[in-house]
């Protein structure tokens, strides 16, 4: 006789998602919300979902990913080993390139074989400059960004430039910043 092992599909796993995704309905909502708002040009900022390791954090990002996807929102997923070493990090997972090129602008003339280069001046802050190229991106597509395992930031001064950006760049573009982690994370 053979016994057959059912697994329950509600078990806490490492952030894959289950067969049926129960009960985060009204998270679901909230987040849609969220979107719906973005593609209307509604201001949206910040949001914090925070508990206890297995609770669906994860998954629940994936899902918010997915609906990116299907609306065509520019989405950038990371963690803070990717996104918060420094600066330079951050604006190369947003931007695709480093903060401090986001604004170079190389001009030639070859009647007289002279380059010009423009560069941000000196004046301003990375977290200005980040934000008004970010702004800039957000005007033509609306983005999400997606930062799980927030609660433990490799370089907190790095977690305070991106609430930062996210802060000024939402006040006049279509950006959501979601950040995941445990309960430690509203200490942080």
């Amino acid at each position: 006789m053979s016994a057959t092992v059912r697994l329950n599909p509600f078990a806490p796993g490492p952030g894959l998602p289950p067969p049926y995704l129960a009960g985060r309905e009204p998270q679901q909502k909230l987040l849609n919300g969220m979107l719906d708002n973005m593609a209307a040009g509604k201001p949206v900022s910040v949001i914090v979902i925070y508990g206890p390791r297995g609770m669906g954090k994860t998954v629940m990002l994936r899902w918010l990913k997915d609906r990116c996807v299907e609306r065509k929102f520019s989405h950038v997923v990371g963690d803070p080993a990717t996104m918060l070493g420094s600066a330079e990090a951050l604006a190369l997972k947003m931007l695709a390139r480093p903060w401090w090129l986001s604004g170079l602008r190389v001009s030639l003339s070859l009647k007289w074989l002279s380059a010009n280069v423009d560069s941000p001046d000196r004046d301003t802050t990375k977290a200005t400059f980040l934000a008004e190229r970010l702004a800039a991106r957000c005007r033509k597509k609306p983005m999400v960004v997606l930062l799980d395992e927030a609660h433990a930031p490799s370089h907190p001064d790095a977690l305070r430039l991106l609430l930062n950006v996210a802060q000024q760049v939402a006040q006049e573009a279509r950006f959501l910043l979601v950040l995941a982690g445990t309960p430690r994370l509203t200490e942080t």
